[in-house]
């Protein structure tokens, strides 16, 4: 698929869900239709999405289905995005919890490279310095970030861009061993002070 072609939203449901292994191709292509109708609607609610009432009860039925994952569901749309990205002579990955491909001169999104629910846990109270380095922790999602996508292939050249989140030695550490540039915001734009004469 070409990202820079628009596709309607029939087409892209079918490009981006079409071939996604649900076990059944009756899911995939209930997959499909239920993404088409919620691209040509893409802020109403899920009850304004859907055509009928069948198909919002289809698409619950759906979206409760313990055979259907979100893994399942995003993997073909990160393997195009990857596949994408490696065929590009500059990419930038920007990234949190979501890694975006962006093409930096005309700004052309290529999609979600890799992607990582997370949902953010209090530490323990009273934990040691030593608790905390043993367990997991949420800075490690840019690590796992860069670990996922790996190295670039020959004559391209990722940019992972980051905010103060990822200005840790791992994560910079990382990119190098894996060949990859990086671009971290270190300080916050609030807390950078007035600026120089």
């Amino acid at each position: 698929m070409n990202p820079g072609i628009l596709l309607s939203p029939q087409q892209w449901a079918e490009s981006t869900f079409g071939s996604a292994h649900l076990g059944d191709q009756r899911r995939t292509q209930r997959a499909v239709e239920i993404a088409a109708s919620i691209a040509r609607h893409p802020s109403a609610s899920l009850p304004r999405q859907m055509p009928d009432e069948a198909a919002l009860h289809a698409a619950y039925r759906f979206l409760q289905n313990p055979h259907v994952s979100y893994e399942q569901l995003i993997r073909p749309h990160l393997q195009q995005t990857r596949e994408a990205a490696g065929h590009e002579s500059q990419v930038l990955l920007i990234q949190v919890t979501t890694v975006l491909a962006v093409l930096p001169e005309s700004r052309e999104v290529l999609g979600i490279a890799q992607q990582e629910p997370l949902l953010r846990q209090p530490a323990p109270k009273g934990e040691t310095k030593r608790q905390r380095q043993e367990r997991e922790r949420e800075s490690q999602v840019w690590e796992r970030g860069i670990q996922v996508l790996g190295s670039p292939p020959a004559g391209v050249q990722w940019i992972h861009v980051g905010d103060r989140g990822s200005d840790i030695f791992s994560f910079l550490s990382l990119c190098r061993d894996l060949s990859c540039d990086c671009v971290v915001r270190a300080v916050a734009t609030a807390d950078a002070g007035p600026p120089g004469p």
